[in-house]
C-alpha cells in the first residue's frame, strides 16, 4: 500500500518540461516583436538608400546626355550669310543666339536658329535653356538642361590665339602672334570653342567645326 501511495505521488508532481510559462511566453513575444521592427527598419532603410542610387544614377546619366547634346548642338553652329534675314552668332556672358545644324528639337530642313542662355531659378541657382523659337512671333518655348548652376556661370568663347573672351565678337581682334597676320584676314565669323564655366569648373566645352567666314551671296536676279 505504501509502494502504490509512492508511485501516485511521483505521477501528479508537475513536470519542469511540460512547456513554456506565461511569463516566458510574453518575454518572448516581446524579443521577436523587438527583433522585427528592427529588421523592418533595416529593410526601410536600405530599400531607401536603394531609391536614392538609383535616382542618383538616372540625374547623373541625364546630366551626362544633356551635356553631350549640348556640346553637340554647339559643335554644329555655322556663320550666317552675311546681309540676310538668318540668325548671325552673337554671344556673351548670359546667352547665345546661332545657326546650328544639331538642333535639340525635331529640326525642319537646314540649319535652324537656337538659343542657350542662362536663366535663374527659384531657389537661387541658374539653368541652362535651350528654345529653337528666336526667329518666331509666337511665345517661345523653353526647355532647362543643365540645372543648379552657381550665379557666376557663365559663357566664355576662344579666338585663334587660344584665349578666352567674354563676348563673341570680340572687342578686339584675336591675333595669332607676333606677326599680327590676323590683320590681313577677314574676322572670322565664329570663335574657335565655346565653354560653359561654373567658378573654376568647367561644365562643358565644345569645339567648333565651321568657324571661317562664308563669302558673299551673290544675287543675279530672277532669271537665275
Amino acid at each position: 500500500m505504501g509502494h502504490c501511495q509512492n508511485i501516485n505521488t511521483t505521477l501528479s508532481a508537475p513536470s519542469r518540461d511540460a512547456g513554456f510559462s506565461l511569463l516566458e511566453t510574453l518575454f518572448a513575444l516581446a524579443i521577436m516583436s523587438l527583433a522585427s521592427v528592427a529588421l523592418f527598419q533595416s529593410t526601410s532603410s536600405m530599400l531607401r538608400l536603394s531609391d536614392r542610387a538609383v535616382k542618383a544614377g538616372e540625374r547623373t546619366v541625364n546630366s551626362a546626355l544633356d551635356r553631350l547634346a549640348v556640346t553637340r548642338l554647339l559643335g554644329a553652329i555655322m556663320p550666317s550669310w552675311p546681309n540676310s534675314d538668318e540668325v548671325v552668332f552673337s554671344g556673351d556672358a548670359r546667352k547665345l543666339t546661332a545657326l546650328s545644324g544639331a538642333p535639340l528639337s525635331v529640326a525642319p530642313s537646314g540649319p535652324q536658329s537656337i538659343l542657350l542662355m542662362l536663366s535663374k531659378t527659384g531657389n537661387g541657382t541658374q539653368a541652362l535653356v535651350y528654345s529653337d523659337a528666336i526667329n518666331k512671333t509666337d511665345r517661345q518655348e523653353a526647355w532647362p538642361l543643365i540645372e543648379g548652376l552657381s550665379a557666376s556661370a557663365r559663357f566664355e568663347y576662344m579666338g585663334v590665339d587660344q584665349s578666352w573672351y567674354p563676348s563673341w565678337p570680340p572687342n578686339s581682334k584675336p591675333t595669332r602672334g607676333h606677326f599680327n597676320d590676323a590683320e590681313l584676314l577677314p574676322a572670322k565669323a565664329l570663335p574657335e570653342a565655346i565653354r560653359l564655366r561654373d567658378q573654376e569648373v568647367i561644365i562643358l566645352s565644345a569645339p567648333l567645326s565651321q568657324t571661317s567666314v562664308l563669302p558673299p551671296r551673290l544675287d543675279l536676279g530672277a532669271g537665275f
